[in-house]
Order: C-alpha cells, then structure tokens, then sequence
C-alpha cells in the first residue's frame, strides 16, 4: 500500500485502518526514540486527550521499559486506573508487552500484582487496543518527555558527561542544545558534573556550545571575566550557595582558578564559610584537598581559620599531613594551627603522618609538639 505522510497516516490509523497503524509502528521504530516523539507529537498534538489515562498507561501499551523509571520516579502510580478501569500493568498485558508486564510486576505494589491474570485479549483487539493508546497518548507523553529530558534521555546525557565521552556529549549537544542546561536530580549542572567527575574534554565540548555559565560553574570552570560580570551585576553572588550546597570561592579554589578565586576574594568572599552539606567544607579545607598552597597563603593572610574543622572533625592540617604536603603544613603551624587537634575519631594529624608513611611530615609535626 502507499505509505503517504506521517499526518495521513495518523488520520487513517484515527479511522481505525490497521494497516496505517503498522506502518507508523514500523517508523517510529526505525527513529531514535526522542527524535520519534518529536515527529508524532507534532502530527497528531491535536489529538483528543482523556481525563483519566495516565503517561503510565501509554508507555505500557507501547511498551516504552525506558520511560518507566522515568516516570516511576517522577511518582506515577502503578495502581491508578484510566478511564475503562484498567491499571498499567492491565494495559500491558493487553498490548501483548511481555517485557513490560515483567517490569511492572517487579515494580508493582501487593494489590496489583495478580490484577493482569484476569485480563485476556485476543491479538486484533490488541491492537485496536494499541490504535486507541497510540491516539491519546501522545500530546501527554510525548509533552512529559520533550520537557522533562528535552526529546532526548537526560539520565543518558548525564551518564555520558560522568563518563567522559566527549563525543557522543557533542553530538547530543548538536541536536538537542536544551541538554547542555541538564541538571541532575540534585540541581547539578552537566558542566559541573564534567568539572567534579575531573572530565576536561567534556568541559571543554560544553564551554565551546557559548553556555550562559551561572556563578557556580563560571567560578568552578575558572572563567573569571564571566564571574566578573555576574559579580558587577550582582555582588550578592560572591557567597551564595549552589543546590548541592558549594560556593564560589570554594569551587574556585579546589579546581585550581586562583585568578578567579583572587576576584572573589577581593569582592567580598567569606573566608570562612562552610558549605552547606555535609562536607562543610570551609575554603581552606578546599585548598589543602587539592593541595592549593598559593591560595591557602591569600585565605589565611585574609583571616581563614586555620583550626577550623569540618566533617568528622577534620582540619586542614589533617588533610595536610596524610598527603605528605610539608610547606602546607609549615604554613599551616606557623599560624596557629594545632598540631595535636583530633578527629571525631580521635585521629591527629601525626596519626595520619603515620599511617600514611609520610616520615618526613611525621618528623615536621614532632618538631611542633606532636603526640601521637
């Protein structure tokens, strides 16, 4: 038969002709699944929609197993019932999706576990069945996915920015530039993951893209004339607070930006605050993790505690000491730091110097009073 355009087709499939169904079923099959969506929401967007069907619902007629954690998570619920009283998994069984029917039933609560035994359809029901999914789905689902994940997998995109796969990251990017602005579920951006997960191609790819870098990722990423500008706009951003509870200063210093991490210091940065997580980290604790002795001298000249602790009581000396950094440490005792300060855990820093076989740190801390 002659196949005509997607917009045919779907009236025809609407008129009940199964073969227009099979058709689009074979097209969509053949697209990435994102870019499918896209091309059947604009079809068929004026489709009538029902009160009671849910996303859920949709996805298992179709048998989509990749957007029902999507969903799931997002609190669909496995119990609701659409507007002939059947539940997803009801729905599943229906459209023959065996695979789906799995999922559901590992995901389902007690109470509909065994609801899909009493359902049982012949296949050209079914797939009339599926015609009426197909129809009503759209415009939801559809709408749900080019929302929530921007017609194409967040969690995917995300997972490859992690994983350093600069490329396929590129090419996402390419066809899809709401995906350069994907944030996890915490509110993390893909380019501050690509900095934290130490994947410099993927900032690299993501920086070429001309991305509006918010305080956070500017100062992370060490673009300071961007920090400059978003501090001369607003100098309320020196210190205030990503989702996932760092700073600027601190994120600067960690990553190794001591231009910018200077700005910040000079507009006002609080020497002294600690993130608001359960790290706690403080800007110094930052400098002696990633071994940032330049800017340990700019924050304790600046007023840093340097006896301050953070998680399970731990100092910058302690972090100092298990990493053998010496000049750190001299820095660090000769401005007051307490060479015999314990852990939560009751640890020194000469225990540390110790465990870690650092001798050297271990002989510089005796020399300052240390006790084991």
């Amino acid at each position: 038969m002659s196949t005509g355009s997607l917009g045919s087709l779907v009236l025809r499939a609407r008129e009940g002709d199964e073969n227009a169904y099979g058709v689009i079923v074979r097209r969509f099959q053949d697209m990435a699944v994102g870019y499918g969506y896209s091309i059947l929401f604009c079809a068929i967007s004026s489709c009538p929609k029902t009160q009671l069907r849910k996303p859920l619902h949709y996805v298992a007629g179709f048998g989509f197993v990749d957007l029902v954690e999507p969903l799931l998570n997002r609190g669909a619920d496995l119990d609701a019932r659409d507007d002939e009283g059947r539940t997803p998994v009801e729905v599943a069984v229906e459209a023959g999706q065996a695979e789906m029917v799995e999922m559901l039933r590992l995901r389902a609560t007690p109470g509909t576990k065994n609801q899909e035994s009493e359902v049982e359809m012949e296949a050209g029901i079914a797939r009339i069945a599926g015609i009426a999914l197909m129809m009503g789905l759209l415009s939801p689902l559809i709408s749900h996915a080019n929302q929530e994940d921007g017609g194409m997998d967040t969690k995917e995109f995300l997972n490859a920015v992690t994983s350093g796969e600069a490329l396929k990251v590129k090419e996402w990017v390419k066809k899809d530039r709401a995906l350069a602005n994907a944030t996890d579920e915490k509110g993390v951006s893909a380019i501050l993951l690509a900095v934290y997960y130490r994947k410099a191609e993927v900032v690299d790819v993501l920086l070429s893209f001309g991305l509006e870098l918010n305080i956070f990722e500017a100062a992370a990423t060490g673009q300071t004339e961007r920090v400059r500008k978003l501090l001369k706009k607003d100098p309320d951003l020196v210190n205030a607070f990503a989702p996932d509870g760092f700073y600027p200063l601190g994120l600067a210093i960690f990553f190794g930006h001591t231009e910018c991490a200077t700005l910040l210091l000079t507009s006002g940065a609080d020497v002294n605050m600690a993130a608001k997580n359960d790290l706690k980290v403080m800007p110094l604790h930052a400098a002696a993790a990633a071994k940032q002795l330049d800017a340990a001298r700019m924050l304790i000249k600046r007023g840093a505690e340097v006896n301050a602790a953070h998680q399970a009581g731990y100092t910058a000396l302690h972090a100092v000491a298990s990493t053998g950094q010496l000049e750190f440490a001299e820095l660090l005792l000769v401005s007051g730091a307490d060479v015999n300060a314990k852990t939560d855990a009751g640890k020194t820093a000469l225990t540390f110097a110790v465990e870690a076989g650092e001798a050297e740190m271990a002989s510089l801390l005796r020399k300052h009073g240390a006790r084991q």
